[in-house]
């Protein structure tokens, strides 16, 4: 997908940070995910020749998804990506430093 056209930004994805707590019943720590904000988002397209040099490196099982530079907060490497119920770590940001209008993130099915 070309990151010039806003009407591919449509599907929903949510940003998620992990907050840790005590458990009221136990005291020990938990670590639980909690809901930032929601973005719009399209699929950057891979085409064969990416696919194939995935396979056995740190890319394997990654998707690359593109959202507006500008958000609520600023995203963070360290948060999760939730699409549909499946979560995603972020590997990578990179941001459009020319025009500052999206934002590129590289991200890998959470183990």
């Amino acid at each position: 997908m070309p990151i010039s056209r806003t009407g591919k930004l449509n599907k929903r994805l949510m940003f998620q940070e992990i907050k840790t707590k005590k458990s009221p019943t136990t005291g020990q720590t938990i670590k639980e995910p909690v809901d930032l904000f929601k973005a719009w988002f399209g699929y950057k397209q891979k085409y064969l020749n990416e696919v194939k040099g995935e396979v056995g490196t740190v890319l394997e099982s990654t998707v690359t998804l593109i959202i507006r530079q500008k958000q609520k907060k600023e995203v963070q490497s360290d948060w999760i990506v939730k699409i549909k119920g499946e979560l995603f770590d972020i590997i990578k940001i990179n941001p459009d430093t020319e025009d500052e209008e999206f934002l590129v993130l590289i991200c890998k099915v959470k183990a």
